[in-house]
C-alpha cells in the first residue's frame, strides 16, 4: 500500500490539474462499477452467464488459413503498462520524444508491398493492418473501455462495442482519441496541444446458417492533427541544464502544422465449395491526404522559426501549404483449400494507384497485377513449412520461406520492390527532385534457437540482410540511393527465467531480458545508421494480494541502447534523414510499474523514466528530448453484457 500511495503523490505532484481530476473522476467510476457488477446478467444459480468465453474472436489471417481453433477476448494483464506506441512496439522505433509523433523503424523492415507507395509512412504503425483486426462473435454486447491518464497532458482513449445482430451476424465500432500535449515549448501548463488524433473503425462478421459463405470487412477513418514544433532550439555551447528545457524550451517551430488524414476500407468472403477447394475475394480502398502549412515568422532575437529553419523557398518566401493525396483500389481474387497437412493458395491481384500533387503532374494511374502462391506444410503439429511466391509485370516480386518448431524457427525473404512516389519525385515549397531510382533488392535469413530448461528459456537468434539500390534521405533532406550493397548482421539473445516464491500460487519473479548487437557494413553504411547495441528487460513479480483475491504484476521495464547518429526529422516532408553533426549519447531508462485485476477491471500505474537525472535527459531524434520523468494512470474495463 505504500508504494500505491507513494505513486498516487507523484501522479498528484506532477500531472496537470485537469488530468487529477479525470484521474479521480475515473477512480470512482472504477469503485461505482465494481459495487454494480452484481447488475451484470445472472443465471438462477447467481453465476455470470456471459464473459470471456462466451466472446469468440476472429481475425482474417486465421479464416484466410481456415484455422478454426476458437479465440477468447485477451484477459492477461501482461504488458498492460505499455501504452506508448513506442513501447508496445519494444521501443524499436523512434519518434519525436511524444505520444503519436511520427515514426521510424531502427531496424530495417522490408514493405509488405513491392509496388507503389506514397511514402508518407510516419503514421503507419497508428493504424492497425488488415490481418491484425479482430472480428467477434458475441452471445451478448461486449465493451472494451481503455483510458489512460498520463502526466503532463497526455491521454489516450480507446472504447470498442461489439454484438451480434443474430446468431449469424456481428457488427461493432471502436473509436481510438488521443490528446497530447507538448513536450517542447508549451505555451500554457495545460491545453497546448502537440496532437490530437481520432480513428473511428466499423467493423462487421457474417457467416451464412447453411453455406459454407464468410465475411469480414471494415471501415477505417484516421485524423492526425500534428503541431509540428521542429524540436528545441540551443546554441552549440548549450550545457546539459540548457538543453533539456522541455516546457521552457525555444523551439524552431512556432506556427507549423501537419494534418493527415486516412479513409480504409476493406472486405475479405470466401465461399468453399467443399474443404479441399475454396474461392476468396478481398477488396481494399486506402485514401491517405496528407497537409502541411507554416505561415509565422516568430523570432526569439536569434533564431526565425519560419526563414532561419527551411533550407531554400522555390514558391512563397513568407508562408508554405503543400499537399498530397494518394489513393490505391485493390482487388484479389484466389482459390484456397487443405489437402491432408499441406495448405494451398493461389491469387492474382489488381492494384489500381494514383498520386495527386498540389504542384506537380500527378501520378497516374498506375496498374499493377500480382500473381502469387502460398504453401503451407503442417507435419502433425511438430514443424511447419511455408513457402510464397509473388510477381508482379514489372518484374518485381516477393519470395519467401519459412521453417517452424518449437526448437528452430527459420526464414528467407527475397524481394524486389519499387522506390515510393515521393521517393521519385517532389516539388514544394523547400524542396524538389526528380529521380528514376531502380528498384530495391533485398535478400534477408533469420534464425532462432529455442531451448527450454526447467524455468529458463533461451533463445539465440540472428539476421543478415543484404540491401542493394536502398533510397534513404541524405543530410540535405534530399532522396538518395546507394550505389554499393549494403550488410545488416544482427545476432541477439533472448534470456528468460523465474525464480517461484510460491508453487502452489505460481507466485514467481519474472526476468525476462532481450539484447542484440547490429553491425552495418559497405562503404556507404553511414546510410543506415543503427544503434550497435539494443536491449530490453522486464523484471517483475506476479502474484495474488489480498487472501490470493486479486491478480498483481509489480517490477521495472527497462530499455537501453548505445550512442549513434540518429536520423533527424525533416517535418515539411514528413522524412526521417541521416545526419551526421549530432551523435545521440547512449541512455537507458527505467520505468517502474505495477498491475492489477479486479473483476473484469485492469489497472496499470506507471513511472516513465523514473532514473531521469536533475536537469539532464536524452535525445531519441536529434532536438527531440525523450519522455521526461513522469507518471501515468490506466484502466481496462470488459463488459459483457
Amino acid at each position: 500500500m505504500t508504494v500505491l500511495l507513494n505513486i498516487t503523490l507523484g501522479i498528484t505532484e506532477m500531472c496537470n490539474i485537469a488530468a487529477v481530476k479525470a484521474f479521480g473522476t475515473y477512480l470512482l467510476i472504477i469503485f461505482l462499477g465494481c459495487w454494480s457488477a452484481k447488475g451484470q446478467i445472472l443465471d438462477d444459480s447467481t453465476k455470470q452467464v456471459y464473459g470471456p468465453t462466451t466472446t469468440k474472436v476472429f481475425t482474417e489471417s486465421g479464416l484466410i488459413f481456415n484455422k478454426l481453433d476458437t479465440i477468447y477476448v485477451d484477459t492477461s494483464q501482461y504488458r498492460i503498462e505499455r501504452f506508448a506506441f513506442t513501447d508496445r512496439l519494444n521501443r524499436e522505433y523512434q519518434d519525436l520524444g511524444n505520444i503519436g509523433t511520427a515514426m521510424f523503424p531502427l531496424f530495417f523492415q522490408a514493405p509488405r508491398l513491392s509496388g507503389l507507395r506514397s511514402g508518407y509512412s510516419a503514421y503507419d504503425p497508428i493504424v492497425r493492418q488488415p490481418e491484425e483486426r479482430q472480428y467477434f462473435d458475441s452471445k451478448s454486447p461486449f465493451i472494451d473501455l481503455g483510458v489512460v491518464l498520463g502526466g503532463r497532458g497526455r491521454s489516450l482513449i480507446d472504447v470498442m462495442y461489439t454484438q451480434n445482430i443474430n446468431p449469424n451476424l456481428n457488427i461493432g465500432f471502436e473509436i481510438n482519441r488521443l490528446n497530447i500535449d507538448k513536450q517542447l515549448g508549451a505555451t500554457r501548463n495545460e491545453g497546448d496541444r502537440n496532437l490530437e488524433s481520432t480513428q473511428l473503425n466499423f467493423f462487421t462478421q457474417y457467416k451464412h446458417p447453411e453455406k459454407p459463405y464468410e465475411l469480414v470487412a471494415y471501415v477505417n477513418q484516421l485524423t492526425h492533427d500534428v503541431q509540428e514544433v521542429g524540436g528545441a532550439f540551443f546554441t552549440d555551447s548549450a550545457t546539459n541544464s540548457e538543453k533539456f528545457q522541455y516546457q521552457d524550451a525555444a523551439i524552431l517551430l512556432a506556427g507549423a502544422t501537419a494534418k493527415e488524414t486516412r479513409q480504409d476500407v476493406h472486405v475479405y468472403h470466401a465461399f468453399g465449395l467443399f474443404k479441399q477447394f475454396q474461392i476468396y475475394h478481398r477488396f481494399d480502398v486506402n485514401i491517405q491526404r496528407v497537409t502541411y502549412r507554416d505561415a509565422q515568422d516568430v523570432s526569439n532575437n536569434v533564431f526565425s522559426t519560419y526563414t532561419d529553419f527551411y533550407p531554400s523557398f522555390l514558391i512563397d518566401n513568407d508562408s508554405t501549404f503543400q499537399s498530397s493525396d494518394f489513393s490505391a483500389i485493390q482487388n484479389e481474387v484466389g482459390l484456397k483449400g487443405d489437402i491432408e497437412s499441406v495448405y494451398y493458395r493461389f491469387y492474382i491481384r489488381n492494384r489500381r494507384v494514383n498520386h495527386d500533387w498540389l504542384y506537380l503532374q500527378d501520378t497516374g494511374p498506375v496498374n499493377e497485377v500480382y500473381l502469387g502462391g502460398l504453401s503451407k506444410f503442417n507435419w502433425r503439429d511438430v514443424f511447419q513449412v511455408e513457402a510464397l511466391a509473388e510477381i508482379m509485370q514489372t518484374g518485381d516480386y516477393l519470395l519467401q520461406g519459412k521453417l517452424s518448431s518449437q526448437l528452430i524457427n527459420a526464414s528467407y525473404r527475397s524481394q524486389l520492390y519499387q522506390p515510393t512516389s515521393l521517393e521519385q519525385q517532389y516539388f514544394g515549397n523547400h524542396f524538389v527532385w526528380d529521380n528514376g531510382f531502380s528498384s530495391t533488392f533485398v535478400n534477408e535469413l533469420k534464425v532462432d534457437l529455442s531451448v527450454d530448461w526447467n524455468r529458463f528459456e533461451i533463445k539465440p537468434n540472428a539476421s543478415f540482410t543484404t540491401l542493394n539500390n536502398y533510397v534513404y534521405f541524405d543530410t540535405l533532406s534530399l532522396p538518395r540511393q546507394t550505389q554499393d550493397p549494403l550488410l545488416i548482421s544482427r545476432i541477439g539473445l533472448d534470456l528468460n527465467f523465474k525464480l517461484l516464491t510460491n508453487a502452489e500460487e505460481d507466485e514467481a519473479f519474472h526476468f525476462e531480458n532481450q539484447g542484440f548487437f547490429t553491425q552495418v557494413t559497405g562503404s556507404e553504411s553511414s546510410a543506415y545508421p543503427v544503434p550497435q547495441w539494443f536491449a530490453n528487460a522486464r523484471w517483475y513479480w506476479k502474484g495474488k494480494w489480498f487472501e490470493n483475491a486479486i491478480p498483481i504484476q509489480i517490477g521495472f521495464d527497462v530499455h537501453a541502447k548505445t550512442g549513434y547518429f540518429a536520423r533527424a526529422y525533416s517535418p515539411s516532408i514528413q522524412q526521417f534523414h541521416v545526419q551526421n553533426d549530432e551523435r545521440l549519447k547512449g541512455y537507458f531508462t527505467i520505468d517502474p510499474f505495477i498491475s492489477m485485476q479486479v473483476n473484469r477491471v485492469y489497472l496499470f500505474f506507471k513511472g516513465t523514466h523514473i532514473n531521469m537525472p536533475v536537469e539532464d535527459g536524452y535525445f531519441i531524434t536529434p532536438f527531440y528530448p525523450g519522455q521526461r520523468r513522469v507518471f501515468d494512470f490506466g484502466v481496462r474495463w470488459l463488459f459483457f453484457d
